[in-house]
């Protein structure tokens, strides 16, 4: 093993992690579907003989999805105003609201959490039938379900 800064230098673990990948897509011919299903199977296992495996919180990838439980939309025509309500049961507590950007507020609770935005100006920002749209077909396959 030489000095690090070397570009000679190999970790021997990653080396080690490297080489049984290989391996293990040597033996499924480079199959990918067969390399998943065998891990997935592998996984099975584990958790059939008490090996417990904790999968990553997924992500939210910036887009709105509306559920009746964590938020509610509200539009007043006259107002030309958009309020989203996050937090239905804080919603009568609200302690403090700041604008973070120009039309567009925070309302808090008395811990700090947000539990409202406001987007003022609304039909300027966003197109107000498209979002209607959206928001009514989401609404309507949610009760669906």
């Amino acid at each position: 093993m030489t000095n690090k800064n070397n570009e000679d230098w190999e970790d021997p673990i990653v080396a080690e992690v490297r080489a049984v990948r290989e391996a293990h897509a040597r033996k499924f011919n480079y199959d990918l579907d067969a390399i998943f299903n065998d891990i997935v199977q592998r996984q099975k296992q584990g958790e059939a003989s008490g090996i417990k495996y904790v999968s990553r919180p997924r992500k939210r990838r910036g887009r709105l999805e509306h559920s009746d439980k964590f938020v509610k939309v509200n539009y007043s025509v006259e107002l030309d105003s958009l309020y989203l309500v996050l937090s239905e049961e804080c919603i009568n507590s609200i302690n403090d609201s700041k604008e973070v950007y120009p039309g567009v507020s925070l309302d808090f609770d008395s811990c700090g959490k947000v539990v409202g935005i406001n987007l003022n100006n609304a039909s300027s920002k966003l197109d107000i039938e498209q979002f209607e749209r959206t928001f009514t077909d989401k609404k309507t396959k949610s009760d669906n379900k």
